[in-house]
């Protein structure tokens, strides 16, 4: 069996390892284990999508060409991931 060590997981997702450490502990990678410090992954851990907002409704936002007011920038910023 092939594991993947963190800086390997991060290179194979395209992303940091410390984003990969985050996403790990916050159980969004399956499967994955916890040795002492590090985190170790088989060729076939995935990320997982985090649940829906199911009471949030999809909040319309303008393109960034289109002019914003201040106010309208601060109620828009709140809903940007």
């Amino acid at each position: 069996m092939n594991i993947l060590t963190t800086r390997e997981m991060a290179e194979r997702c395209n992303v940091s390892p410390r984003w990969i450490r985050r996403l790990a502990a916050a159980g969004r990678i399956h499967p994955c284990q916890r040795v002492h410090k590090n985190w170790l992954f088989t060729p076939s851990s995935t990320v997982v999508r985090p649940p829906e907002r199911w009471r949030r409704e999809p909040q319309k936002l303008r393109l960034p060409h289109q002019q914003l007011t201040v106010r309208e920038t601060i109620r828009q910023a709140k809903h940007w991931l």
